[in-house]
């Protein structure tokens, strides 16, 4: 599990890629589900999945290191992968 470079702030939204592209070689993503399951620490916006690369608006809620779940299929195969996001107090 790795964390994300870019700070999340409270009460602030912005956009989290993962790159799946070597994972599905020569497929396509053509499903994904993002959670939280602690739920309490952001607010899962829309997602997309463009060219292998999986995008989440994410806001934050409350501070701490959110573990978010990216769960993605192709036509024959499926996998997931935990992210860290740290939401920090906003200025």
């Amino acid at each position: 599990m790795a964390a994300f470079e870019r700070r999340l702030k409270v009460n602030k939204t912005d956009s989290f890629t993962l790159d799946v592209s070597t994972w599905a070689g020569d497929e396509v993503v053509t499903s994904l589900t993002i959670t939280e399951p602690g739920g309490s620490l952001v607010s899962i916006g829309a997602n997309t999945f463009t060219n292998n690369l999986l995008t989440v608006l994410l806001t934050g809620v409350s501070t701490g290191a959110a573990e978010i779940h990216f769960d993605y299929t192709t036509a024959t195969r499926s996998d997931c992968y935990k992210a860290i996001v740290v939401v920090l107090d906003d200025c």
